[in-house]
């Protein structure tokens, strides 16, 4: 059950709000692959503000890094101590950290242990906030608003080319891996490779020689990433 439609159904007819839900169908990085596109949508029809909520990360999941301007990391007393936050790689990519449910035993040692590890980034850059906030009871929301504005002044005076040109080269990485997985599996299935899935799965071929088999056939690659009936 996608959750806009039930802990947001007081804000979704706002004016001026649009909450679109969006599943990951597999899709790894915590962001569905159309994400980007609709963000780029938003931004078209000049949408002030888009808030981009992740489907969980962890280690290998931080593509909103890649998207966001300001990546906000949300935790709760019950989510483990700081350290454990610090080993999942969220150090890396938070801008803000907020620990919800502020009233529950724990809160403050984690953000203790967050703001400590915080001290641990190199001098000199943004130093990210660590926010109490009780959401269901709108505690900690103006000081968040507050930062999320200071971050955005922040970014805006420290405006970097390169950083714009590696999120464009990011994007044009990640919609070509998802075109080659999506025309592979097409193909693997029902298409030109399949003799070969055959081949594997019966045993008589093992994976990393089919796989190289593969990729040292050029004309089995044009084959395989050729645009086949039902791609999109």
């Amino acid at each position: 059950m996608l959750g806009d439609r039930v802990r947001m159904a007081d804000h979704y007819g706002d004016t001026g709000v649009y909450i679109r839900s969006l599943s990951t169908r597999g899709s790894h990085g915590g962001l569905s692959r159309a994400a980007r596109q609709i963000v780029t949508l938003l931004e078209a029809f000049k949408f002030d503000v888009i808030i981009v909520e992740t489907a969980g990360v962890g280690q290998t999941e931080l593509a909103i890094m890649d998207l966001a301007d300001t990546t906000v990391v949300v935790t709760v007393p019950e989510g483990g101590d700081g350290i454990q936050i610090m080993k999942a790689g969220l150090n890396e990519i938070a801008d803000i950290f907020v620990v919800n449910k502020a009233d529950r035993d724990g809160a403050d040692r984690v953000k203790a242990e967050l703001e400590l590890n915080v001290h641990l980034r190199p001098a000199g850059g943004w130093q990210p906030p660590v926010l109490l906030a009780q959401a269901a009871n709108d505690r900690g929301i103006d000081s968040l608003v507050q930062q999320l504005d200071k971050h955005r002044e922040f970014i805006r005076a420290q405006t970097d080319p390169a950083h714009e040109r590696q999120r464009r080269a990011h994007e044009f990485l990640e919609i070509l891996s998802g075109q080659i997985e999506e025309r592979t599996k097409s193909a693997l299935g029902n298409g030109s490779a399949h003799q070969l899935v055959d081949e594997v799965s019966a045993g008589r071929l093992n994976p990393y020689s089919a796989v190289r088999m593969l990729l040292d056939d050029p004309s089995a690659i044009g084959a395989l990433l050729s645009k086949t009936v039902g791609d999109c």
